[in-house]
């Protein structure tokens, strides 16, 4: 009996084969002499009495055919139920069977068929190769893995995979170990390269593969996908380190915080100290700047405050968008006229300039105000006496784009990268006595405010002196409730005005309302209102109860009826609130539908 070495193979056998000697009839011998002089007796009776019924037709049939010296080869099933191989050979006077039984041959090709299936269907990537390190196979999770069909990779080496990520010493460690005999293996870490050029980090196992007398027979790699796992590593590592910059980032904002809220209240105590101990000194103008220096103080500490509650409600997500139907160049106007007064404190010109008419659109009015309040007021604050700042407001193809532009100092280079973060002033080193920008809370929200439009806004420094902050806002807006809409009601005869008009202001539509054909046009053409009532001439399309006249709704612009080219809608007069309601409803439903 010859073993194979036992290295990680299964422990084989070779086949154990014996004869015996059967007549014509199949009837057994008894005596064989196997040729090393010893005799076997096997047994009396007919052979056939130990086989299937079915397999001893197919032995007779075989025996009957035979000549002599012919062999004939077949494999017999017993009565136990065992797999037998039995070799045939006809002599003069009688027949030589050579069996042997099959049972273990078949569980071991069963255990290979196990293996086999392993290897084909594990997520794991499986490569084997020769001595020389040519691949002979790999299973599909290899090809996944790297991208490769597998007439790519038959034939070829391993270092199709190299990515070029590590230094020569890892890979004269790693054959080193798999190279001595005693070790035979090597695992860790390693950036591959797939077909595509993309990176694939693995855990990867090589082990070598030996002969029973020792001689190295191949290679076998596993490597299994640890990308994801990297990635989510690197994630928690980016997190751990943006929680030491939040802690140490909140230790810096309680002291800005402590600071401009300190410095307004100092300032308020001082002044009241002031005016009280000289009251009976001072002038009515000189209380009154006093007064007004009072106020201004208490204004900042409230807009801080107010900041800091605007970012607490847009890091949880809880900031309300409360759109309606607006002109954003008028928006952009009344912001300007606002902080006229205060420029001109400071002797300082803000000149408007608007090219062209702007389209309505659907947007928050109070946070554009905002966002254009704040980065004038900046302008304002950080222009010097003298100076002026222009507004700019203009349409480009489906957007708008609004600029400011002062003559301040400008920003430093290497902070207008990050002049909309989070607490950007902050974040500098001794913030405290260098920030010239507040604590960055305002530019930040002034950023999410825009991107909540559907806008960028972006900062430049002028080639001398000043900056210029953009504002772009593309599209119109989406249309996310009546107060989005605007309504034409074209009524030469004032007869549906008194049904429609108080209804749709209460439902927050922006109603318009024409007696000619030119008013409408213009109202058509200027505001693109979404709605359009008016009564149908036909006189077959009154009620048939009181010949109350049929008041029709088409959508402006909106295709949306493959029979009309139109979303149309009949309502009979008077019309009721809740029917205006149900179609407010509707026709919301139908555009959003049609824009997606």
């Amino acid at each position: 009996m010859i073993h194979q070495h036992d290295l990680g193979g299964a422990l084989l056998e070779l086949k154990k084969y014996r004869r015996i000697l059967i007549d014509h009839d199949l009837q057994m011998r008894g005596e064989v002499n196997d040729g090393s002089g010893r005799v076997s007796i096997e047994g009396q009776g007919n052979i056939c009495d130990l086989l299937c019924q079915e397999d001893q037709d197919k032995l007779r049939r075989t025996v009957e055919n035979l000549k002599n010296n012919d062999v004939a080869s077949l494999t017999l099933t017993t009565l136990a139920e065992s797999h037998c191989e039995i070799i045939v050979v006809r002599n003069d006077q009688d027949y030589e069977l050579i069996y042997c039984d099959l049972s273990e041959s078949l569980q071991f090709i069963e255990k290979l068929a196990t293996f086999y299936r392993y290897f084909r269907s594990t997520p794991i990537a499986i490569a084997m190769t020769d001595s020389e390190g040519q691949i002979l196979e790999v299973n599909p999770s290899f090809l996944t893995l790297y991208g490769y069909e597998l007439k790519d990779v038959l034939g070829e080496n391993p270092r199709i995979l190299k990515s070029g990520r590590h230094f020569p010493q890892l890979y004269e460690s790693m054959w080193q170990q798999i190279a001595d005999p005693q070790v035979g293996h090597w695992s860790g870490e390693v950036v591959n390269r797939a077909s595509d050029g993309g990176e694939v980090t693995v855990m990867l196992s090589i082990s070598a593969v030996r002969h029973a007398n020792g001689t190295l027979q191949g290679y076998i790699a596993s490597a299994f996908n640890i990308s994801q796992q990297k990635r989510l590593e690197q994630q928690l590592k980016n997190y751990n380190n943006e929680l030491k910059d939040l802690n140490a980032l909140k230790s810096e904002l309680t002291a800005i915080t402590s600071h401009d809220l300190k410095a307004p209240i100092n300032a308020i105590i001082s002044r009241v100290n002031l005016v009280k101990a000289s009251l009976d000194t001072m002038t009515t103008e000189q209380i009154s700047a006093h007064l007004d220096k009072m106020v201004s103080a208490g204004q900042k500490m409230g807009e801080f405050i107010n900041q800091l509650l605007d970012m607490e409600r847009i890091e949880a997500g809880r900031v309300q968008f409360e759109t309606e139907r607006l002109n954003l160049d008028a928006v952009l106007y009344s912001t300007v006229e606002l902080n006229r007064l205060t420029a001109a404190d400071k002797q300082v010109d803000i000149h408007y300039q608007q090219e062209g008419t702007f389209l309505p659109i659907r947007a928050d009015r109070m946070k554009l105000e905002q966002v254009f309040n704040n980065i004038l007021s900046n302008a304002i604050n950080y222009s010097p006496s003298g100076s002026s700042i222009r507004v700019s407001c203009r349409k480009l193809d489906d957007a708008i784009q609004i600029e400011m532009t002062d003559q301040g100092p400008g920003i430093p280079a290497e902070e207008i990268a990050g002049i909309f973060d989070r607490f950007s002033q902050v974040k500098k080193k001794g913030a405290l006595s260098i920030r010239a920008h507040g604590s960055g809370l305002g530019l930040n929200i002034v950023q999410k405010y825009v991107e909540m439009h559907n806008g960028t806004v972006a900062v430049r420094n002028g080639e001398d002196k000043g900056c210029t902050f953009t504002v772009t806002i593309q599209g119109r807006g989406q249309i996310t409730s009546s107060a989005d809409l605007a309504a034409l009601v074209v009524d030469s005869r004032d007869q549906i005005c008194p049904y429609l008009e108080t209804a749709l202001k209460n439902r927050d539509v922006c109603c318009y309302v024409c007696k000619t054909p030119q008013e409408m046009q213009r109202i058509l053409d200027n505001e693109q209102p979404e709605l359009v009532f008016f009564l149908d001439s036909n006189p077959q399309s009154t009620s048939a109860d009181d010949g109350a006249p049929s008041l029709k709704v088409i959508l402006n612009n909106v295709c949306l009826s493959a029979d009309s080219g139109q979303y149309y809608q009949s309502l009979q007069m008077p019309v009721l609130d809740v029917e205006i309601y149900n179609l407010l409803t509707d026709v919301i439903r139908h555009i959003n539908r049609t824009d997606a």
